[in-house]
């Protein structure tokens, strides 16, 4: 009889095993979709922006003449401003099932719990049902208790969200992240448009 029970234990063990295994490869790998989804996403407005500095150079360099060199580079980064504005606009006018996509993979990317700050005009594109499902999704993807809740607290922000846990904040508007990544890309648009 103890044979037995050993022998079940034994089985049990190796089924969590597998199971536990299985599953870090599939949260692996559900991240890894999300990061190349979002950085399509990115790619895109990217091109968007880059048609646009295309144009926009074309005409600045007909207006700009003999306009002396530190007229050139302010005209340069209004021109590198504007494809960032227009990067950020393209994000927040998607339409609501692809903007809810991209913010389900940023809130289990971060796989942080708390309170969902959203703004005032998000407000109308999401629902408790949207938030189950990613409290649902996160529940599988960490280890710990708590949820994701929408706080009452709302904010200005063109896109994106801001995630509370106690005192600490995590700002994922998409003004934020865009501004985490100028630099890098200011360097890439300028290499571009201004060779």
């Amino acid at each position: 009889m103890e044979s037995i029970i050993n022998k079940i234990k034994e089985d049990a063990e190796r089924e969590g095993q597998r199971i536990e295994s299985d599953m870090t490869d599939t949260v692996g790998r559900k991240i890894r979709e999300a990061e190349q989804e979002a950085a399509g996403i990115i790619l895109e407005a990217e091109k968007r922006s880059r048609s646009r500095a295309r144009e926009l150079k074309e005409r600045m360099l007909t207006a700009m003449g003999l306009e002396n060199r530190n007229q050139l580079l302010s005209e340069k980064q209004q021109l590198i401003q504007e494809a960032f504005k227009h990067a950020l606009k393209s994000l927040e006018t998607l339409p609501d099932n692809r903007y809810r996509e991209i913010i389900k993979k940023l809130l289990l990317a971060i796989r942080e719990v708390g309170e969902v700050i959203v703004s005032p005009k998000d407000t109308k594109r999401f629902n408790n049902e949207f938030l189950a499902e990613v409290n649902r999704e996160l529940a599988g993807r960490r280890k710990g208790s708590g949820k994701l809740q929408f706080s009452q607290e709302q904010r200005e922000m063109r896109g994106g969200f801001i995630l509370r846990r106690g005192k600490q904040e995590i700002n994922a508007s998409f003004e934020s992240i865009l501004q985490e990544r100028q630099e890098e890309l200011e360097t890439e648009l300028e290499r571009i448009l201004f060779k």
